[in-house]
């Protein structure tokens, strides 16, 4: 059971006062369930049915449960990222979670609206996102789930093999990172980067605007659908603080 408190949801980041804008919380309630399903993507019907360890709901019963709600916007939308953030962990004490390990901030970046983004030394981390960092167009981008872009370096360079011009923060990453085994994480899956852990809510789907970063104009190379491993994941900061290049980050 979901209990609106005055702080953030220590589960999943949530807290009413980020939601100010109706726009925000009914696209944010209408992908609900299908950020709980990318979570649960590639577990077999077995890893599904499992209980977990703290007697509370299977993966099976959490995906029947978000598409099966019943609520206000605003709680249909909590509920969503909530069951994302839950399964998540399951998934992780399943030994089915991110491959763990370290790796390094490689890159900062943000911009007064569009991209590409600029490159900085430090970033000022609040829970809704880069302070500076903002959005001309908030149809698509902007909203709480969205606070943070992150991305892999590794990835940039093995796109730049197959000949595409893109450099960080031409896709609008605000973070880039290495050292991580990228293909491993997922919507519900966590990382620390310095001292703030920050939940991944969904995959980020790529527009034209990005296209001078590939060959042809090509976006599409990073759209997850198309080719699993390669996007970029929004994420939620569960913490707040300062991140500097070169920071560690952590997967745990």
């Amino acid at each position: 059971m979901i209990i609106e408190t005055q702080a953030p949801c220590d589960v999943c980041g949530f807290h009413t006062s980020q939601y100010s804008l109706e726009s925000d919380i009914t696209s944010t309630a209408a992908l609900g369930a299908n950020i709980a399903h990318d979570a649960a993507d590639g577990l077999t019907n077995d890893e599904r049915t499992v209980s977990p360890a703290d007697g509370g709901d299977s993966i099976a019963e959490l995906l029947a449960a978000v598409e099966q709600f019943d609520g206000t916007p605003l709680e249909t939308a909590h509920h969503g990222l909530h069951t994302m953030a839950q399964i998540g962990r399951q998934r992780a004490a399943l030994g089915r979670g991110p491959t763990p390990g370290t790796g390094t901030v490689t890159g900062l970046h943000c911009s007064g609206g569009g991209v590409p983004k600029s490159a900085i030394d430090t970033a000022e981390i609040r829970r809704s996102g880069v302070v500076g960092d903002e959005q001309h167009n908030r149809i698509h981008h902007g909203r709480p789930l969205q606070a943070l872009c992150v991305w892999s370096s590794d990835v940039i360079e093995a796109l730049q093999v197959e000949g595409h011009p893109i450099m960080a923060g031409v896709a609008g990453e605000n973070i880039t990172l290495d050292g991580i085994d990228w293909a491993t994480l997922r919507p519900g899956s966590q990382i620390t980067v310095a001292a703030i852990p920050i939940l991944l809510s969904a995959y980020a789907v790529p527009c034209s605007k990005v296209g001078p970063g590939f060959l042809d104009g090509n976006f599409r190379r990073i759209l997850h659908s198309q080719h699993d491993g390669w996007s970029r994941l929004y994420g939620i900061p569960l913490g707040e603080g300062t991140i500097s290049v070169g920071d560690p980050v952590r997967v745990e």
